[in-house]
């Protein structure tokens, strides 16, 4: 059984999530930053898991434009979807989760995973951090991620693969 996990990242958390979901994950499992490849063959994927981060409400135009040049045959696999957000209202990611992904791929799904953030103040620029602070209020570099979100998913996805 062969997973990929295709990702966008702006300023890591996403490949962070994506290399420790590759870690857990049963079986042989491809990491495929979209921003550094999109011409991709799904044909030997028996899972796809797809993560992406949310910048200024939106996911990377990478991500969108893979989804939908291969929706239909995305919908012909088994779907995890993770979204990383940084958002202190749990209805805002939700609502960040929906715009992110379809609603066709989003009721295909089987698994859905939003774990969290990490703001690394060095890596953003001066209008970054300042809408950072204003928006999330956050005024300093924060790690935080749900280690436990993301094992349950990676233990939802191990179970579903491998049911006979």
């Amino acid at each position: 059984m062969t997973t990929y996990i295709l990702y966008t990242t702006k300023h890591g958390t996403t490949k962070y999530v994506a290399n420790d979901l590759a870690k857990q994950l049963t079986g042989k499992t491809i990491l495929i930053n979209l921003k550094e490849q999109n011409e991709i063959d799904l044909s030997e994927a028996n899972m796809i898991i797809l993560g992406a981060s949310i910048y200024v409400g939106k996911v990377q135009k990478e991500m969108k434009q893979f989804i939908d040049a291969h929706l239909e045959q995305l919908l012909t696999k088994p779907i995890g979807l993770f979204l990383c957000a940084g958002h202190p209202d749990k209805n805002v990611v939700k609502r960040e989760m929906q715009a992110a992904y379809s609603e066709k791929l989003r009721k295909h799904a089987t698994s859905f995973l939003l774990p969290g953030y990490i703001y690394d103040f060095s890596k953003l620029h001066t209008l970054e951090r300042l809408i950072v602070k204003k928006i999330v209020g956050i005024k300093e570099s924060r790690h935080h991620l749900d280690t436990a979100a993301i094992k349950q998913f990676t233990s939802e996805i191990n179970k579903e693969r491998y049911i006979p």
